[in-house]
């Protein structure tokens, strides 16, 4: 009987000592059996990300050095609801997520669930993710495709576009934004921009492309004449007599994407290397760039650049053919450590 109340107080006056270092939340938050961080439960990690630019700055930067071992702790706080902060909760755990890319594959159902999230800013950021995540083309590009009437549309475009070759299935739906001059302009150049990161497989897009060189938004016309030359060689007949007016266009990254893009069309565009020189004394530096290396690569002496990176606001035609964003990353690992 002794024993007992010895255990007992010995129980009593350890809880007197936990309380008196940690919050009664984080106490409370151990006891729940909460997953941990850094021997910290999901409830420490919380109140942290939520007291102050300070506090919350080096949560995230702990958070995103611990890899895969952080995991548990960001899928408990994916799912804040009771928090008063639950949105930026949930909005600083997805951009957590986003700085981890491959290592945070094991949630890549939480992320996808929280595309149905009632908060704007939570779906949005979710939606980014998708390619960072790795979640495949066949289950990301119909949740992608069903966001395009949606305010959330040039997300998902530039989500899709990271897809490359694999998004192929969405070429009717691009062109027919691109069509619908009633949407936002920035909606269609980025259905524009996403056709030719397609690349070959959008081949059979170049006369929609082509129909809206001349538009009168200089967005529309810059990413029609870039995606042109993401498409490539198969582009080359109609696309090259359907560029060559844009080298006089008034708008700076029209010309720079234009001989941009020619540069890409292959052999047969070599004729226009002449045009594309008259170019060389733009008063325009990124036009003068764009010609030397267009040049460069029409006569041979220079072979294609590599794609730029996807996300890219306003990415230069570099080709279109990367890796696609649903195949293993190059020697990626597994986490450091199981979400669950």
């Amino acid at each position: 009987m002794r024993r007992r109340w010895w255990a007992v107080a010995a129980l009593v006056v350890g809880a007197f000592l936990a309380w008196g270092w940690e919050p009664p939340e984080v106490l409370l938050g151990r006891l729940k059996g909460e997953p941990l961080f850094e021997r910290q439960p999901a409830t420490y990690w919380r109140k942290q990300l939520t007291a102050g630019p300070g506090p919350a700055a080096k949560a995230r930067e702990q958070l995103e050095a611990g890899g895969g071992w952080s995991l548990p702790v960001l899928k408990e706080l994916l799912k804040s609801e009771p928090h008063p902060d639950a949105v930026n909760l949930r909005l600083a755990s997805l951009e957590i997520l986003g700085k981890l890319g491959t290592e945070a594959t094991p949630l890549q159902k939480d992320v996808l669930a929280l595309l149905s999230d009632p908060d704007e800013h939570v779906r949005t950021v979710g939606l980014s993710l998708l390619p960072k995540l790795q979640i495949g083309a066949k289950e990301a590009l119909p949740k992608l495709q069903s966001f395009f009437d949606k305010p959330e549309a040039v997300v998902a475009l530039r989500a899709a576009s990271e897809y490359r070759g694999q998004a192929a299935s969405l070429l009717p739906a691009l062109q027919e934004i691109l069509r619908d001059k009633s949407r936002p302009t920035e909606v269609r150049w980025n259905a524009a921009r996403t056709l030719g990161k397609i690349g070959f497989l959008a081949a059979g897009s170049v006369p929609t492309l082509i129909e809206f060189l001349p538009d009168p938004e200089p967005t529309i016309r810059e990413h029609c004449a870039e995606a042109l030359g993401d498409i490539g060689p198969s582009a080359a007949e109609r696309g090259i007599p359907a560029l060559l007016p844009l080298l006089k266009d008034p708008n700076t990254r029209v010309r720079r994407d234009t001989v941009r893009s020619l540069g890409q069309l292959g052999p047969a565009a070599r004729e226009t290397i002449p045009q594309i020189q008259e170019l060389a004394k733009d008063p325009e530096a990124i036009v003068r760039e764009a010609v030397e290396v267009a040049v460069r690569r029409l006569e041979g002496t220079e072979e294609q650049a590599p794609a730029g990176p996807a996300g890219s606001d306003q990415s230069g035609s570099q080709g279109s053919q990367e890796k696609p964003a649903g195949a293993p990353a190059p020697g990626a690992g597994k986490p450091a450590s199981p979400a669950e």
